[in-house]
């Protein structure tokens, strides 16, 4: 009788075949581990960036607004602006941004400097023996004594159609529009399966680690994060998406970014004109964090990927 059979897998294939087939089963099985390991690491960081007490922020600024009303007789509004409004707050590396919107009759005829010095001594008045108070160049700053806690107060006009704030320079009112950035945030982060807004997080975090000379603003680190994943068709992976963030913003940090909400001409003008010397410097250093994060990565070493972190 014949055998009628070829040998199965071991006859079809030669020995050293046969040892790359098993090495390459091996080394897929040590980097599943190594990205399993690594993203368990960044979200317990994303947990950590998430402990903020929104009910305690609620209750102060609820606190705050009725004071006021009650001590000059206007209405105020807050409205969460910053990074608090597009969820890429970070606690202990964000202010807690908030438009605090006054009806136009409570400061008419004020420029921006006499709004923030209305509301400074009002508010210094009002919260004493709680928090220390002080107007800052275009908003107010509260800290609270007993837990540090920092609430920025940006004095926003309102109007039936508009809000203004302060200009960059602080000198005169400017007309915003902060609900297009969040938009655009907000779409894009759809498309990223939800991924993008606590990849925003994780770089602000690994940007907090920088020298404070350094650091990016986050509204830029928004924007740029905006640009960067438009079109972004990848693994939507953490350690894959900071990569390719601070591969792309490398570059891109070398031409100002227009600023859609009309605070001010561009989100990035700290860093002077297109090529300027700080933004070469900050385009190197970027480039080194990438190159961290691949050497890391090659190396399958979570540590190293944590010290970026600063853990």
């Amino acid at each position: 009788m014949g055998s009628g059979g070829g040998g199965g897998i071991f006859s079809r294939h030669s020995p050293d075949e046969l040892k790359s087939a098993i090495r390459d089963s091996q080394q897929q099985a040590v980097d599943v581990g190594f990205e399993t390991s690594l993203t368990a690491k960044l979200n317990d960081l994303l947990s950590s960036a998430n402990s903020r007490d929104v009910q305690l922020v609620k209750t102060r600024l609820d606190n705050i607004l009725d004071r006021l009303e009650q001590k000059t007789g206007h209405e105020f509004e807050v409205e969460f602006a910053g990074s608090v409004a597009k969820h890429t707050y970070v606690d202990g590396l964000s202010d807690i941004d908030t438009l605090l919107l006054v009806d136009e009759t409570a400061l008419e005829d004020k420029t921006p400097a006499g709004a923030l010095k209305y509301l400074e001594t009002r508010l210094q008045k009002l919260l004493a023996e709680e928090a220390d108070v002080a107007a800052g160049s275009l908003a107010i700053h509260v800290t609270y004594k007993k837990d540090g806690l920092l609430l920025q107060l940006l004095p926003a006009l309102k109007t039936d159609k508009e809000y203004k704030i302060a200009s960059e320079d602080g000198k005169q009112w400017t007309q915003i529009e902060p609900k297009k950035f969040l938009e655009h945030l907000t779409a894009n982060n759809q498309k990223c399966e939800g991924k993008l807004v606590p990849t925003i997080k994780l770089v602000k975090a690994i940007n907090a680690q920088l020298p404070e000379k350094t650091r990016m603003k986050g509204y830029h680190i928004e924007a740029l994060a905006i640009e960067a994943f438009k079109n972004y068709e990848k693994d939507f992976k953490y350690p894959q998406m900071l990569q390719h963030f601070f591969s792309f913003a490398a570059e891109r940090v070398n031409a100002p970014i227009v600023d859609k909400t009309g605070q001010s001409i561009h989100v990035d003008e700290y860093l002077g004109s297109k090529n300027s010397d700080e933004r070469k410097q900050l385009g190197h250093l970027l480039t080194r964090i990438e190159r961290r994060m691949k050497n890391a990565t090659a190396g399958q070493v979570v540590d190293q990927w944590l010290e970026l972190f600063g853990e």
